[in-house]
């Protein structure tokens, strides 16, 4: 079969640590696994501007040293600036949005949706003129995949069979954390989705929530694919690896400490965290609370740090980003693993924890329950006293860490790469006898 790998993700990825996100990891992880498929002949694709960052990515990786490239432009041939500066500088992806927000927002507000319509509207009926040539190496393609973003004009001009991965509907459900809903780019995949795809959900809530919010889905288009955990998370006992990564973070030797690691999103609820682990400080002046992710602390998460007495806050540490060699350790070496999120389409933090034998406290909200089951302790994500308790027992009680520890260890058994992927290679190849 040969297939269209759109490898945007990963150049986004690759840009910044911010875009190293899960999103990102299943990008890569699913086209590790697929290119060791025999069935499967893959072509990466990417926007011309990103294309470059892909190439030099795959040629430091040995895995897809050899893997073709093909730039395919993502808009129409007369559309292609006029939606990336609608998107980019209107849409929240740029620095500019910040100095022209007081007055190009209130503007926009009003003109964005029509002219958007307008130019998407010119951008189908301009896709494949003045590119025989682009168009002429699509129609050698049996199907086009991508683990996120919304196919290229050019491919739907195609007529190629198009695989979605659906992650979440985030903004749409937590509308206060976030700019509006049909400005982002998930907002113009929702809308781009059309009845013939087939839409891959990484988790059964996820395909739920799909089918509530966005009425013209079909229960018959979506097949649940869970994700996994990379091989990279195996326990680490080593007292020198552990060593070097607390040197490298800033955590001090010898010391307990509980591990919140992904994004600093506000729907990630790291402030709850915070807030129990605030409430067992005093009774446990050794304990630390390490916060490692992307992206600077935001003003919301800065408004719930000043309360607090500076003894506390000193024992908050914002890690940053976190090597891929490290974050197996800094999991390892945790006396739990803290993940309170409102919301999440699949949740890779805690089952990467518990691969790496790490107990884990999560919220027991959206997917996370169908993610963790009972191999974690689980409360509300609002429950401040019962998360507080939680992370006490965690700390003191180490027939409780092991029991956690076992318990995570086999649930983590039950996800894994391959699996992912035996799914998705299984869906892939209906495109070629339908």
């Amino acid at each position: 079969m040969k297939l269209l790998f759109d490898g945007n993700v990963l150049a986004d990825g690759l840009a910044t640590t911010d875009g190293r996100s899960g999103i990102f990891t299943v990008g890569r992880e699913l086209l590790r696994q697929l290119l060791q498929r025999p069935e499967m002949e893959i072509t990466v694709c990417a926007d011309s501007e990103r294309l470059a960052a892909v190439a030099a990515y795959f040629a430091t990786e040995p895995a897809f040293a050899a893997v073709p490239l093909l730039g395919v432009p993502r808009y129409g041939i007369f559309c292609d600036w006029t939606m990336d500066f609608l998107l980019r500088h209107y849409a929240g992806e740029s620095a500019e949005r910040g100095r022209l927000k007081r007055w190009v927002i209130p503007v926009y507000r009003r003109l964005h949706r029509p002219l958007l319509r307008l130019v998407r509207s010119v951008e189908r009926r301009t896709a494949d003129w003045g590119r025989r040539e682009l168009r002429r190496q699509l129609q050698g393609f049996d199907a086009y995949f991508t683990p996120f973003l919304a196919p290229p004009s050019a491919v739907r001009a195609a007529g190629l069979p198009v695989y979605i991965v659906l992650h979440d509907l985030i903004p749409l459900r937590l509308p206060r954390f976030y700019d509006r809903f049909e400005n982002s780019w998930l907002g113009r995949l929702v809308e781009d989705l059309r009845p013939t795809d087939r839409l891959l959900t990484v988790s059964d809530f996820s395909r739920r929530d799909f089918l509530e919010l966005v009425p013209k889905l079909r229960p018959e288009q979506f097949t649940v694919m869970p994700l996994a955990a990379a091989d990279r998370f195996r326990p680490v006992a080593d007292p020198a690896a552990d060593e070097r990564c607390r040197a490298r973070y800033g955590i001090p030797a010898g010391r307990p400490y509980f591990l919140s690691q992904g994004s600093l999103s506000p729907h990630k609820n790291l402030q709850l965290g915070i807030e129990a682990f605030a409430r067992i400080a005093p009774e446990h002046p050794e304990a630390l609370y390490v916060i490692a992710g992307p992206g600077a602390v935001g003003e919301w998460l800065q408004r719930r740090l000043a309360p607090l007495p500076e003894p506390v806050r000193r024992r908050i540490i914002f890690a940053g980003y976190i090597r891929d060699t490290d974050q197996a350790t800094l999991y390892s070496h945790a006396v739990g693993f803290i993940f309170l999120s409102l919301y999440e389409g699949f949740g890779l933090p805690p089952l990467e924890a518990m691969q790496c034998g790490c107990p884990v406290l999560t919220s027991n909200t959206s997917c996370i329950p169908e993610v963790v089951g009972d191999a974690g302790l689980m409360v509300a994500p609002d429950d401040g006293e019962g998360a507080a308790a939680a992370m006490a027992g965690m700390l003191t009680d180490a027939a409780l860490r092991a029991r956690l520890r076992a318990l995570g260890l086999e649930r983590a058994r039950g996800f894994s790469w391959q699996r992912t992927a035996d799914i998705l290679t299984r869906e892939l190849l209906k495109a070629r006898t339908a």
